[in-house]
């Protein structure tokens, strides 16, 4: 499960609630909205145990995905690792992707 616009969330608690840094910090937050997120696929009917460690907040922006902000390096993880050998190959030779580790991978 991914929470897609943690730049918009980030930037509206910054904004509405400028205190709330005083006492937490980012990854606070982070940890807040992957509660809710789980909740939220509770309250719609989601049987299934979600393990926080499958819920990633990450944001859809080029310039957070190129950097890795967030939890970006563990998404991309799980969705490599979910693969064939055959379908890892393909995406990381096919990706737009630029990160070190991608780059490491296709040395």
């Amino acid at each position: 499960f991914v929470g897609s616009r943690f730049d918009v969330d980030l930037d509206k608690r910054q904004n509405d609630d400028p205190d709330y840094f005083d006492d937490n910090t980012e990854a606070d937050l982070m940890e807040e909205l992957r509660q809710d997120y789980i909740q939220v696929l509770k309250d719609v009917g989601w049987e299934g145990v979600v393990n926080p460690r499958d819920v990633f907040i990450i944001s859809g922006r080029l310039k957070n995905v190129l950097e890795g902000s967030w939890d970006i390096p563990k998404f991309r993880k799980a969705m490599i690792d979910g693969l064939s050998a055959l379908q890892k190959m393909v995406v990381i030779n096919t990706c737009r992707d630029f990160s070190k580790n991608t780059i490491k991978k296709r040395g």
